[in-house]
């Protein structure tokens, strides 16, 4: 129930984007759990999570590793776990099912001869650059061994500690320093970022530790379908984003949950001989306090960082009483900024003409305060360039039913308004110093 707690207060964060922070990591979790946990029926289990698997694969195609994986597994511990290729192959038949639907999908709207068209648009992406993977590699660990000042000393103490009590074997104590250890680094992300993503990182160092003193099933197995693709998906996502840690961070929520899972399951395994030792008191208490500070400062960050402004009601202190973020305290230059914000996009909502709308601008919400259809493949853009054009372009050639009747540019981005103006629209000024585009 507490994994369950710890996911739910994250995922609000989920945004309509096929990257970070979005619906790829829920639906490798939900796949990941079913593998786990399915009983009854369990074939139709796993031919659900073959679907859930391929959706997942289509917001981070890197995924596909993690197949290739479960694949070299099905076919070299067939013999251990006779089930297992029975399990692969309904997997394999819920992504057919998914490829298939995907493919319908793509041709009944284009040709074969446009797809190869527009597909070079795929690496016309200057803030994705051809970086070798070993560079990749190597900024992947960094990002996480550096993502506050605390990780790496506590990291590199952790290791000392796991393998320390592993051989002394005493796990009772090393988890009890595991869990100050882990403790240290959620404050020190708390402190430095304010940013929900990193201080839910670092419990995820407790999975191995438990794995590695424990070989009972309920320890092993969320670490081995859960934890282990939750890691590979952090690496996957990290090799096609430019958001080093903040999208490592994100994926890495699907450890947070076997994480949670194995601490809960490897307490009862304890040595029973010192079930009443203060030692084993310390442990529980460690394990509990480290569970707490987990939720309480995911809700601490849910509360006062929605922004990821300046922390605390002195600095929150307008209350938003209308559109998508209607009830959430945030600063005065915030609060100005959205009533602007919420001007525009009445006028638009208003307008019964516009149907399809195109928002040009870095706030994903925009759509929601429109309440028009949103023309864009992604509602996160994330800042715009000659490169986005290029694409929004190639996309509109695809899924010419998706070109917008109006496009809303932000005053940063009006520079883009004569790209659109060339293709036929008007442009009106508004007062917010952007301006709106209309056929």
């Amino acid at each position: 129930m507490i994994s369950s707690i710890a996911y739910m207060i994250f995922t609000p964060y989920g945004i309509m984007a096929l990257s970070y922070n979005s619906m790829g990591i829920m639906l490798l979790l939900s796949a990941c759990v079913i593998l786990a946990t399915a009983k009854k029926h369990s074939g139709l289990q796993w031919f659900a999570a073959g679907i859930l698997f391929a959706g997942a694969v289509l917001c981070c195609p890197y995924l596909v590793v993690l197949y290739a994986a479960f694949t070299l597994a099905a076919i070299l511990l067939r013999r251990k776990y006779k089930r297992l290729p029975q399990i692969w192959l309904m997997v394999t038949a819920g992504c057919g099912i998914l490829l298939l639907v995907f493919c319908w999908v793509l041709f009944s709207r284009t040709s074969l001869r446009d797809v190869i068209r527009v597909f070079p648009e795929l690496f016309n992406d200057p803030d994705h650059p051809n970086i070798p993977l070993w560079k990749k590699t190597l900024g992947y660990f960094s990002s996480i061994l550096f993502s506050s000042k605390a990780f790496l000393p506590c990291f590199l103490t952790a290791v000392i500690v796991t393998v320390y009590s592993k051989l002394r074997k005493k796990p009772e104590l090393g988890l009890v320093i595991m869990c100050a250890l882990i403790a240290v680094m959620m404050l020190s992300s708390l402190l430095e970022t304010h940013y929900l993503n990193h201080v839910m990182f670092p419990i995820n160092l407790i999975a191995p530790y438990c794995a590695l003193h424990s070989r009972k099933r309920e320890i092993r197995l969320p670490f081995w379908s859960i934890w282990i693709p939750g890691a590979i998906y952090s690496y996957c996502i990290c090799l096609s984003s430019n958001q080093a840690f903040y999208a490592i961070s994100s994926a890495g929520t699907v450890m947070t949950v076997a994480s949670i899972v194995m601490l809960a399951g490897f307490l009862p395994t304890l040595d029973p001989a010192r079930s009443k030792t203060l030692l084993r008191r310390t442990v529980c208490a460690a394990a509990a306090l480290l569970l707490g500070l987990q939720i309480l400062s995911e809700l601490a960050l849910r509360y006062y960082s929605v922004y990821w402004e300046r922390m605390g009601l002195q600095y929150e202190t307008v209350l938003a009483e209308s559109g998508p973020d209607k009830g959430i305290l945030m600063t005065p230059e915030r609060f100005a900024d959205y009533t602007t914000w919420e001007a525009d996009m009445a006028r638009i909502r208003d307008d019964d003409e516009i149907r399809q709308l195109l928002v040009i601008s870095d706030n994903t919400h925009l759509y929601l305060s429109a309440q028009k259809d949103m023309s864009t493949y992604s509602a996160w853009l994330s800042s715009m360039s000659d490169a986005s054009l290029s694409r929004l372009d190639a996309y509109f050639s695809l899924f010419p039913e998706k070109a917008p009747d109006a496009i809303y540019i932000e005053a940063p981005f009006v520079r883009y308004a004569e790209h659109y103006m060339s293709q036929g629209y008007r442009c009106e000024q508004l007062d917010s110093g952007g301006c709106l585009l209309k056929k």
